[in-house]
């Protein structure tokens, strides 16, 4: 850059985005400390982060209306391996997780996990929509259960133009995203849909 510092492009934007003729307001970021006037830590934007445990494995995000599943750790109740919800499981992208999801739509005999069998793998925007920038890694709530400091699979494939797409991205609960080979062995979390009377 001819010996000059690179500067970076900052947008400017209103705090919320019509969608579909309808406001959507954005949620905080969770940063509650200020490093510099007007930074986010010190303004704070957007409507406050809101969860509900609905008391059966699963929690909403009251903002969002995504239902998540509440993750598990290791106990007699929630084995390593057998748990379909325990934290420390982990799976590639390729097969194991689609495998993962429909284990979980199958639970109770098809009833599925909490009672609902249409959960999904998020996509990297809604995986992030559960990341609070104001906490220490692992940076989500811990009304989603035990979280280590890791990555999380998306649904969504790194767009390669000439490759087969072999990677995919992934949701880091440090705060950050990323994209990693399918083969990997990473951690999932599952999510649905609750805004009735849609699913998905």
């Amino acid at each position: 850059m001819n010996g000059r510092a690179a500067r970076l492009l900052v947008w400017v934007f209103a705090i919320q985005v019509m969608v579909s003729n309808c406001t959507v307001p954005l949620v905080v970021t969770g940063q509650t400390t200020s490093y510099h006037a007007a930074d986010d830590g010190d303004l704070k934007l957007g409507v406050p982060i809101a969860y509900y445990d609905n008391g059966d494995g699963t929690i909403t995000d009251l903002n969002t209306k995504l239902m998540w599943e509440k993750k598990c750790k290791d106990s007699d109740s929630c084995p390593a391996g057998t748990n379909l919800h325990n934290v420390s499981n982990r799976y590639d992208w390729n097969e194991g997780i689609w495998q993962w999801i429909a284990a979980v739509n199958a639970e109770n005999d098809g009833r599925g996990y909490a009672g609902h069998n249409d959960w999904r793998i998020p996509n990297l925007r809604e995986l992030q929509s559960i990341i609070n920038y104001g906490l220490p890694p692992p940076s989500v709530n811990s009304i989603f259960g035990p979280t280590g400091v890791d990555n999380y699979w998306s649904s969504t494939t790194r767009s390669d133009p000439g490759f087969e797409s072999p990677y995919a991205w992934f949701g880091g609960t440090y705060g950050g995203v990323g994209s990693t080979n399918k083969h990997d062995f990473e951690p999932c979390r599952s999510r649905r849909t609750v805004m009735w009377p849609l699913v998905d």
